[in-house]
């Protein structure tokens, strides 16, 4: 039989917590048993499990083992080949590849930007260790080969980023999309979603995905602007075992 669970290791080793995720997303009080049981085995302090959002058994199963939810989570796609790029993009942005000297300043950018995630609002793991995980994924994305990071630059200052990786030949996913502080609310954000489009394009990707909190209104209205539906929706859980 698989297990039910399985062991995050850069997530233990980032965080300092032993650290698994639930394999299924669907509870039964079997299936509840025997993630217990590996937790126990396996000394797990947090372990993360993605439900459906539809499934009211595991709703009910989660909240009555403990399980904490900390994050709605909400996938939207879009045709890149059916979205065409806006002409109202705020005025004197430039988008670039990233290069290697820009990369201080996105992991700069990014340790400010996600305050809205599951690790901010879980409430156990230190912010300052949330925010070098961000830093650390933009910086990651950077020295992918098979990645494409995007700048958006205004007057030869840094605005923004936004993160592209293929995912077949025909679909693409943006990772991260980031915004300076001193520049948010300038349309930033919309420039980088249509150039990351453009840039699937270039690739004949047919679809692009991305995921964001269901917190996070302002950006599922970007996404939406630009073309992008909602596809599915999921419940991010926590459940901790520290004392």
């Amino acid at each position: 039989m698989n297990a039910p669970c399985e062991f995050l290791n850069w997530d233990s080793a980032f965080f300092n917590y032993r650290v698994g995720r639930v394999t299924c997303d669907t509870l039964a009080e079997p299936a509840v048993e025997a993630i217990l049981r590996w937790s126990a085995d396996n000394r797990i302090d947090c372990l993360y499990f993605l439900a459906r959002a539809n499934d009211d058994e595991t709703v009910r199963l989660a909240e009555a083992n403990g399980f904490h939810l900390v994050d709605i989570r909400v996938t939207l796609t879009a045709r890149a080949s059916a979205s065409a790029s806006r002409s109202d993009h705020a005025n004197g942005v430039t988008i670039r590849p990233h290069v290697h000297e820009d990369i201080s300043v996105l992991r700069a950018i990014a340790a400010t930007g996600y305050g809205d995630s599951r690790f901010y609002y879980d409430g156990h793991f230190p912010r300052e260790r949330c925010n070098e995980m961000y830093a650390v994924w933009v910086e990651k994305a950077c020295n992918d080969p098979e990645q494409r990071v995007l700048v958006a630059t205004v007057e030869d200052r840094i605005a923004g980023f936004i993160t592209c990786a293929m995912l077949s030949p025909d679909r693409g996913r943006i990772g991260l999309l980031g915004v300076a502080e001193s520049f948010r609310g300038q349309r930033i954000g919309p420039c980088l979603i249509d150039s990351a489009l453009d840039y699937f394009r270039s690739r004949n990707v047919e679809q692009v995905t991305v995921v964001t909190q269901g917190r996070n209104i302002a950006a599922q209205r970007s996404y939406q602007r630009a073309g992008f539906v909602t596809e599915t929706i999921q419940l991010w859980y926590h459940k901790w075992f520290l004392p």
